[in-house]
Parts: C-alpha cells; sequence; structure tokens
C-alpha cells in the first residue's frame, strides 16, 4: 500500500513538473506613443494649444533594453524580445517616432511604437526598463552592426557608441536637440574599458496591465521651458551644458534627480 502511495505521489509530481515546463510563453505587446498634454506627437503636426511657442517635430528616436515585469508575488521577470528584421534584437528596441514626412525630412519613413516579445506566464503589475544600448554592444564596430544598430544617424562617433535618444526639435524658429548617450568613455571603438558617465537610466511604472495599458513619453516637462525661449542654437549632449539640458536630465531622471516625468501610464488606453 505504501509503495502505491509513493508511485503515486512520484507520478502526481512528475506530472506537475511536465506541466510547468510545457507552460506556452505569454505574449508582450507594450505599445508607446509620443504626446504633449495628452495629445498625439507626428512630425506633420504639433499640438500647439497649450505651448507658448510655435513648435516642430524635427526628430525623436530611442533605444530601451533591459524590458522586465513583475507579478503580483514581487518576482520581476525578463521579457524575451522578439527579433525581427528591423526594430529589435535579443536584447535593444529601436522606438521611432519620425516617419521622414513633413519637418522630419532628414529621418527615415519606417516607424516603431511597440515592444514586442514574451514572458513566463502569469500575472503582472509593473514594467522596468532602460534607456540605451547594453554596454557589451554600444561599443562595437557600427559598420558590422545588425538592425536596429545600423543607424549611421543613431551613432554616436565621438563617444565610441550610439545616440541612446536623439530627440530634435524647432522652437520659435531654432533648432533644439537633445542627444543622450554615454559620455567619458575610455578606448576607441570595439576596445572600450568603460565610461564614466553611462546614461543608462531605469524607469519603473506601477499599476500596470500587462497587454492592456498603454505607455506614454510625455513631452510636457521637456518642453514646457521658459529657457527654450533664448538662444539662436541648442544642442544637449548629456550634460548640464545649459539651464534647459540641466531640464531634459531631470525629465529623464538623471542628473541627481530620482524624479523622471518622461515616461508615464496612459490610463485612456485601458
Amino acid at each position: 500500500m505504501l509503495r502505491q502511495i509513493t508511485s503515486t505521489i512520484s507520478a502526481l509530481m512528475l506530472s506537475t513538473l511536465i506541466l510547468a515546463g510545457c507552460e506556452k510563453p505569454q505574449p508582450v505587446n507594450l505599445p508607446f506613443s509620443l504626446t504633449y498634454h495628452n495629445e498625439n506627437v507626428d512630425c506633420e503636426q504639433f499640438p500647439q494649444a497649450l505651448s507658448k511657442m510655435p513648435i516642430q517635430l524635427k526628430d525623436f528616436r530611442l533605444y530601451l533594453h533591459d524590458i522586465q515585469l513583475k507579478n503580483s508575488r514581487d518576482q520581476w521577470h525578463s521579457v524575451k524580445l522578439t527579433q525581427n528584421s528591423l526594430w529589435q534584437n535579443d536584447s535593444t528596441v529601436l522606438l521611432d517616432f519620425e516617419n521622414a514626412l513633413g519637418n522630419c525630412r532628414l529621418g527615415n519613413r519606417g516607424m516603431n511604437q511597440i515592444i514586442r516579445g514574451t514572458v513566463k506566464p502569469g500575472y503582472y503589475q509593473a514594467v522596468r526598463f532602460k534607456i540605451g544600448v547594453p554596454f557589451e554592444l554600444n561599443h562595437e564596430n557600427p559598420l558590422l552592426a545588425k538592425p536596429p544598430l545600423n543607424l549611421g544617424s543613431m551613432h554616436w562617433h565621438w563617444q565610441g557608441g550610439y545616440k541612446f535618444v536623439r530627440a530634435e526639435f524647432v522652437i520659435n524658429n531654432l533648432p533644439r536637440r537633445l542627444h543622450l548617450g554615454s559620455l567619458h568613455c575610455k578606448g576607441e571603438v570595439g576596445n572600450i574599458s568603460h565610461c564614466e558617465t553611462p546614461n543608462r537610466p531605469q524607469f519603473t511604472l506601477n499599476n500596470f496591465r500587462l497587454n492592456q495599458t498603454a505607455i506614454k513619453l510625455s513631452l510636457d516637462k521637456l518642453l514646457d521651458n521658459p529657457e527654450l525661449q533664448d538662444d539662436s542654437y541648442l544642442t544637449c549632449m548629456g550634460a548640464t551644458e545649459h539651464p534647459w539640458c540641466d531640464n531634459a536630465l531631470k525629465w529623464l531622471g538623471l542628473a541627481n534627480s530620482q524624479d523622471q516625468s518622461a515616461f508615464l501610464l496612459d490610463r485612456q488606453q485601458e
């Protein structure tokens, strides 16, 4: 009798393990939108109602990596990215909000506003991710890189790595640019040991529902700034060269600021 009970328990345990191993990965779709005061932004028309200055979008692209979801047990699980020919490899995603139309004539026609992948089945209540390209890929030879790291316009040659964020506008008929990447890197492309200023901020968004909640990249705190009314030319490159640059880094949760205001959950999509 005891032998029969033991055999039954063993069979049940084996069945449980087999079923656990056969669980299909759960699809992940994380849509993003570029917004200004809750209105979508595109290359052909910028919402001006709440702006004190005329604004045009010229370019907005950024790399994300290390995408993770937190389940109801407070455990973080990495999203396995779906590799495709343009926008994702197995570690990095390029989000592209420009389409080479209107004021974005120096861009490219393709756009990507969604992260696709899979994750272990479960109920997820938070998402986190980092801006940028992982260190081991950031400093490889860009001429040999595969998508989405093969865009010369997204490479920061003088820093030996990529522009993690390329955001460009015309405000009051004057150019305004934010280029973020790793700074003060030691070595040459293909042989860089470290960077003193990595500039890979991490963002955590709670009260999240997988495949139901969208994420908006809000330009409000970046563009509602009186400093943009001055200067004939302004490019921020990951350091606080100008008050607006300091504001831009705080917007991304950098510059000794823990309060980012760039990424927000879009409740209207739930």
